[in-house]
């Protein structure tokens, strides 16, 4: 069974957790201000119902639904609901919402809206609308910026599959200036960006949130097959995984955090640190980056890099198993701020107290529970147990809680790492 099989499920973990957000204000604070009312109430107006059988009209009732998503959008009035039947549904210039709507599919798989001609996103928020948009496909979108999704507003993505769209920047969802979006369970993958701006996924240049998200399978020609975080960008992932980029994984340039998260198997390189941007990675796992082409020849590969005048924080880390090295870090008097965290060498240069080099003993990355791929921790893996208490997440990338003790000596304590280790309990004969 897949992560996307799991929509279906009614998950006990929450959309926060209250201490995450408390410990990690001081990264993200203006961010976190900005994306509480992305939560969009639940809408108060009329329902405007679109169907493939459907004529436009002035009025969109379930009874007699329109046509066009676009003609559903323009006889709206803020606070209503759009909601967008089974099938695919081509909008032959895109979607422009201008107003505070929720737009509702009936699901991925069986709600699908796709370009029609290039040059159009497939769904642009203007910068004065707060939009949700959930449960459908957006795919097939072709456009300067943001071939899936335009965002120059405040939009909230949940349960909502971008895929197979292409821009010459932000290939599946370009976040502009000033805008906020906050995407939860969610996937995006197959997308492609062509200019050496980035971001084959996502390209942030506003304030952007990532809940349990897949960003998978992305491409970008140069800069940031996965994410492309820009200079006034500020992104913070959270139960997520970055994996399978065509090129580099991440390319961080403004202010990023990323907790719970696993960044894995992207072709050239995990993370890239540019001058004066800020990476926190707490209870992250960056394993097995590094063993395809180089497509962004200005870079290195390997598990993450950094600039001279970056600024890279590790806690509770695993930097292990990429090619050829862990870090590619200058030479002092640079230095990383790192705490119990673990390599299988010496390149990322961790203070005292964390671990290296040592094999953390991590298994492959697949499905281990949760709504994204994870390396679990394999039984005697160094890193049981050996997190630093005061930074201890609740809950692990998939939702497990980290109250457990995992190395059986009767003091619960977290693990290095995106992934909590739980020993199997044998029952005692009767």
């Amino acid at each position: 069974m897949t992560p996307f099989v799991q929509f279906g499920i009614q998950w006990k973990r929450g959309l926060a957790v209250s201490k995450r957000w408390v410990m990690h204000r001081r990264v993200v604070g203006s961010l976190l201000l900005l994306l509480t009312p992305l939560l969009v109430p639940e809408a108060w107006g009329a329902t405007r119902y679109v169907s493939k059988s459907g004529t436009d009209n002035p009025t969109c009732t379930q009874a007699a639904p329109c046509r066009s998503i676009q003609h559903a959008v323009d006889i709206a009035i803020a606070g209503d609901t759009v909601s967008i039947g089974d099938g695919k549904f081509a909008e032959s210039s895109g979607v422009i919402i201008n107003k505070d709507l929720t737009v509702n599919g009936t699901g991925i798989f069986s709600t699908r809206v796709h370009g029609a001609w290039p040059g159009f996103s497939i769904f642009h928020v203007m910068s004065w609308a707060t939009v949700k948009i959930t449960d459908l496909d957006v795919m097939f979108g072709n456009a300067m910026y943001g071939g899936g999704i335009l965002n120059s507003g405040n939009l909230t993505l949940k349960r909502v599959r971008v895929w197979k769209n292409s821009a010459k920047v932000g290939g599946g969802i370009y976040n502009g200036s000033g805008a906020a979006l906050f995407i939860d369970k969610s996937e995006i993958a197959h997308n492609l960006a062509s200019d050496q701006m980035g971001g084959g996924g996502l390209h942030n240049q506003g304030d952007a949130e990532l809940n349990d998200v897949r960003v998978v399978k992305n491409h970008a020609t140069v800069g940031g097959g996965g994410v492309r975080n820009y200079s006034n960008g500020s992104l913070i992932a959270t139960g997520s995984e970055i994996s399978h980029s065509d090129g580099i994984g991440i390319i961080n340039d403004g202010s990023m955090s990323l907790i719970n998260t696993t960044v894995s198997r992207n072709n050239q390189l995990g993370i890239y640190t540019d001058d004066w941007a800020h990476t926190e990675l707490i209870h992250v796992t960056v394993a097995e980056n590094g063993n395809g082409p180089t497509l962004a020849p200005d870079y290195a590969r390997g598990g993450i890099q950094g600039s001279t005048d970056s600024n890279i924080v590790l806690v509770n880390t695993i930097v292990a198993n990429n090619a050829p090295v862990q870090c590619i870090f200058p030479p002092l008097p640079f230095s990383p701020s790192s705490t119990n965290s673990l390599s299988n060498d010496m390149t990322c240069q961790l203070s005292p107290g964390s671990i290296a080099p040592v094999d953390p003993k991590l298994g492959p990355l697949k499905w281990n529970g949760g709504y994204t791929l994870t390396h679990a921790l394999k039984p005697g893996s160094p890193a049981i147990d050996a997190g630093w208490p005061a930074e201890c997440e609740l809950e692990d990338q998939r939702g497990v809680s980290r109250l457990i003790d995992g190395n059986g000596d009767g003091a619960p304590n977290c693990d290095i790492g995106a992934f909590e280790y739980k020993p199997k309990v044998l029952e005692q004969p009767h």
